[in-house]
């Protein structure tokens, strides 16, 4: 059988001229688009100078002010904290001997002032000899007003410290009770004494300012009846001795407070523990860091100048801080402070780990927006090249 001849060429199908299309004119489509990208890019990265930056990482090392023993330490590795709130506490031993001793002391004082008093009811039974008999009565009166408020002075000082130490074991307690490490009811008898004890110390303080009042208003009468009569030499020859050494009672009693204000080593910001470098136990130096708080907010940020540069940046000129986390995030900043030196670099900032890098150092701060950096990464810093000095002629 003959077959059909056709006049002129075949017809391509549809479908065949579509993927002739699509292979030759998309790849050109795509390269265009690609250099008109790279084009805007170029345009843009020409438009800034760009600095890599870190952002600052805080930290702060807590050490105690006086020599001694480390009592115990409430938090761990990771652990919040608040400002204010006590992380780790010094050996009070010597401060709760020191306290009863000047208890002791006080004791003996007022024994010596009570005979005293008795030795005058006695003497002067049955005679009245006026404003002189009063001003005996009155002297005697406002010392045994000094000692009463010492007396409540040292007792409550003996409280703070233990109330002291029971907070930090509760607060260390608390966290063993989350993860099961200790039974329940040793934590409830912490809790039960340290509340008690608050309660104790908070009556007290009542009755000291009570104390203070009594002692301002035997004080007030004593002056008043001096400025009427004669001094009375025997009685200020027995007393002088028992002011003085009251008076060297008060002033140990005030430099025992300050020293137990030292045991507690409190938190100087909301922050993190970073590093616990020393445990319960140890003995340390003044100063010796027991450990180490990190602030998980991100105030300033430190770029670096490439240490050919001929211009500086100015104080408040506008930056843009890009976080390499995430790059579309960008945080309006300006610049605070700008050094006039060349350092090194940090080593995470170095273009080849083999080849240090130096470059002036710029301080910047006032970040706006939602400030979602974390202490310690690397950012790039953007400057407009319009905002940099012009340069000069010549």
């Amino acid at each position: 059988m003959i077959g059909t001849r056709h006049n002129g060429p075949i017809p391509t199908p549809l479908k065949r001229r579509v993927t002739q299309l699509r292979q030759s004119f998309m790849p050109l489509c795509a390269w265009v688009g690609a250099i008109a990208a790279l084009s805007v890019l170029a345009e843009r990265q020409g438009e800034y100078v760009a600095l890599p930056g870190t952002a600052e990482l805080r930290t702060v090392a807590v050490a105690p002010l006086i020599d001694g023993t480390v009592q115990s330490i409430s938090k761990d590795i990771f652990d919040s904290v608040e400002a204010g709130e006590v992380i780790a506490l010094m050996d009070d031993t010597l401060v709760t001997a020191e306290l009863r001793v000047a208890e002791a002391e006080l004791s003996r004082q007022r024994s010596l002032l009570e005979a005293e008093r008795r030795r005058f009811e006695m003497e002067w039974a049955g005679i009245h000899t006026g404003i002189e008999d009063d001003l005996r009565r009155f002297i005697l009166d406002d010392e045994d007003a000094r000692l009463d408020y010492l007396d409540r002075l040292v007792e409550q000082e003996s409280n703070r410290v233990r109330v002291q130490r029971l907070g930090v074991q509760l607060t260390r307690f608390e966290k063993l009770l989350t993860e099961r490490l200790i039974d329940e009811a040793i934590y409830d008898e912490t809790r039960t004494a340290h509340d008690s004890l608050r309660e104790r110390i908070a009556e007290n303080e009542a009755a000291l300012a009570l104390a203070a009042e009594r002692r301002e208003w035997a004080g007030t009468r004593l002056s008043e009846a001096r400025a009427l009569a004669v001094e009375t030499p025997e009685i200020e020859a027995f007393l002088t001795p028992i002011r003085n050494a009251v008076s060297a009672q008060e002033a140990r009693i005030a430099e025992v407070s300050e020293r137990r204000l030292m045991l507690a080593l409190r938190a100087p910001f909301d922050g993190q523990v970073s590093q616990v470098l020393r445990r319960t136990g140890e003995t340390v130096l003044s100063g010796t860091p027991l450990l180490m708080l990190s602030d998980p907010k991100v105030r300033r940020v430190v770029a670096y100048l490439d240490e050919t540069t001929a211009f500086l940046p100015k104080i408040g000129q506008a930056v843009q801080v890009v976080s390499r986390r995430a790059p579309r995030r960008v945080l309006p900043a300006e610049v605070i402070k700008v050094g006039y030196h060349i350092e090194e670099m940090p080593k995470h900032l170095w273009s080849s780990p083999f080849s240090a890098q130096r470059g002036i150092p710029v301080l910047l701060g006032n970040l706006i927006g939602n400030n979602n950096l974390l202490p310690g990464e690397t950012v790039d810093v953007r400057i407009k090249r319009s905002a940099l000095p012009a340069k000069p002629a010549g």
